[in-house]
């Protein structure tokens, strides 16, 4: 069977340990370091984000085979510091409203402004295959939202696209 054959696994995972950080970073593009397993990795190495913090990792991930063809660095939110989208107000609106705003679900680098693409695609994928992988990433986003539901989380976010990635999440 063809490595394009594999039926696609789709999980989400609590932490980047375990993901072999070659795989991880082939889906990373050159000018994006935040993105990187390092950086990530040392996050959640030095105990910035993960159990016990506000940036609990909820990453989504998309295997063919023993291949990761696809990912996005979602977090767990119980406030809004180290963002740089400045949803303040709208948390207070909510409050003021009774409407629970946290936790939130959110894609983003923690900590950083930085702008790009959170859909990570490995860069082989072609067509109905990159297709099929941006689909199913999108799932996995949207089947956090039970988690998100179960927690009475209040929103769904993406933080720091750029223009020409807008198209991604738009489906």
């Amino acid at each position: 069977m063809s490595a394009e054959a594999e039926a696609l696994r789709l999980e989400a995972r609590s932490s980047l340990a375990g993901i072999p950080a070659a795989a991880w970073n082939a889906l990373v593009g050159p000018d994006d370091p935040f993105l990187e397993h390092e950086f990530l990795a040392a996050l959640e190495d030095s105990g910035v984000v993960g159990e016990g913090t506000s940036w609990v990792p909820r990453h989504v991930l998309v295997w063919r085979g023993d291949r990761l063809v696809g990912a996005v660095p979602f977090y767990l939110r119980w406030d809004s510091y180290g963002e740089y989208i400045f949803d303040w107000s709208w948390a207070q609106a909510a409050a003021r409203s009774r409407v629970r705003y946290y936790p939130k679900l959110t894609c983003a680098v923690p900590f950083t402004p930085a702008t790009g693409p959170r859909l990570l695609l490995h860069p082989s994928l072609r067509g109905t295959h990159r297709g099929d992988v941006r689909r199913a990433l999108l799932r996995g986003a949207r089947g956090l939202q039970p988690l998100g539901q179960q927690l009475d989380a209040g929103q769904v976010l993406r933080q720091q696209p750029q223009a020409q990635h807008v198209h991604q999440v738009a489906a």
